[in-house]
């Protein structure tokens, strides 16, 4: 979308004029002479361009690392976003630098792919860095490779971690992970305790774990919410009780 597209947008400017008797045009003409705007876009631009430099920078040694064990790229992300399975011996070199690393968006671009690993692996590299000072929204990514990928000696973590009350929004992943990883009976009181506050989450996880008396809470507790986490509710119930059927005519 051009500039001058982005103007008729944001100020609801066609090419007819607005209330003020300015078109898209006029706008665009007005902030080109605008002195204060175009330094503070300039300040941006170089922003940019330093946070790209940096990047490239701090790339540079993991790639070189990725290209010793025959794994050719031109950029990070582009582990991050490919749909093939991420090998182990890749797998070695992310945590390696994970476990170095410092700069948000190479953290980000070092962590998703473990999301497809192939085979399990130590996830105290993870742990390290989740609890470390950093931004919220990758800690969720965190949260959402270990509930996808699932590695090895974190269990008595994640039952500290979704009890933590300095984590907010990650903790929607690792409740996600929390029944996949710790055994049912240490679960499901944690995921009870935590309806109110993640209750998509939390019904999401009884439903791959819970049983009559789950049904029983779930049933409790859903007049009271909004539409989205009924219909989650509903289907939750609805699976549980079809696990519950084949369990009894799968016995002996």
């Amino acid at each position: 979308m051009n500039f001058k597209k982005i103007l008729q947008n944001l100020f609801n400017i066609d090419t007819e004029k607005d209330r003020r008797g300015l078109t898209a045009n006029d706008v665009l003409k007005n902030l080109e002479k605008d002195v204060v705007y175009q330094n503070r876009r300039k300040l941006r631009s170089k922003q940019i361009n330093e946070m790209e430099r940096n990047y490239k920078e701090l790339s540079r040694p993991i790639i070189k690392d990725l290209k010793i064990i025959g794994t050719k790229i031109k950029r990070l992300e582009e582990l991050s976003y490919s749909e093939k399975p991420t090998p182990a011996n890749i797998v070695n070199v992310l945590l390696k630098w994970i476990s170095i690393s410092n700069d948000l968006t190479v953290l980000e671009f070092l962590v998703r792919p473990l999301m497809r690993t192939e085979e399990p692996y130590d996830g105290n590299v993870l742990i390290e860095l989740f609890e470390r000072p950093i931004h919220e929204n990758l800690r969720w990514i965190i949260g959402d490779v270990i509930q996808a990928s699932r590695p090895y000696g974190i269990d008595d973590w994640i039952i500290k971690a979704v009890k933590n009350p300095k984590y907010k929004k990650s903790k929607e992943m690792l409740l996600i992970a929390l029944y996949k990883i710790a055994r049912a009976q240490e679960a499901i009181p944690i995921l009870i305790s935590s309806f109110d506050q993640y209750p998509i989450h939390v019904t999401e996880a009884l439903s791959e774990i819970g049983g009559k008396q789950e049904i029983a809470f779930l049933k409790s507790n859903r007049d009271n919410k909004k539409k989205p986490v009924k219909e989650k509710i509903d289907i939750a119930i609805e699976k549980i009780q079809q696990r519950i059927e084949k369990q009894i005519t799968e016995r002996p």
